[in-house]
């Protein structure tokens, strides 16, 4: 809830997925209603101005594949304030400092951006993952 509210902040911070289309046809929710929740509260977020949300293409289709955890870089507007990089781990987060690892994650996540569906794409993607979530 911490950070809807910071995301509905006037001038609060930009927001930039790449979410894995798998992760939201096959999440581990109990309920179907949930999935569509989900999904319906993507749509609703992609259309901010402060949000760009983008949906990855399959690796066949692109020859990019990422490997590695679930992270989040956060950039500050500060220009002498360096990226941080946040590992998502099985048992939690990590925040890692190092500048080198962070430009790491940075290009990857480059790649990733480069390689999904275009942000203006994302609503008749999520549209067609509904689809499937429907039957």
């Amino acid at each position: 809830m911490r950070r809807q509210e910071l995301l509905d902040r006037s001038g609060g911070p930009r927001l930039w997925a790449v979410l894995d289309r798998k992760a939201l046809t096959d999440p581990p929710l109990t309920r179907s209603g949930d999935r569509l929740e989900q999904v319906d509260a993507l749509v609703s977020a992609a259309k901010r101005p402060n949000i760009a949300v983008q949906i990855a293409r399959p690796s066949a289709e692109t020859g990019y594949l990422y490997h590695g955890a679930p992270f989040t870089l956060l950039r500050f507007p500060e220009r002498d304030r360096p990226d941080m990089l946040v590992l998502h781990l099985l048992h939690g987060s990590v925040l890692v400092e190092d500048r080198r690892q962070a430009e790491d994650y940075r290009q990857a996540f480059a790649r990733l951006s480069l390689s999904a569906f275009r942000v203006d794409r994302t609503s008749g993607v999520l549209d067609e993952v509904r689809g499937t979530l429907t039957g």
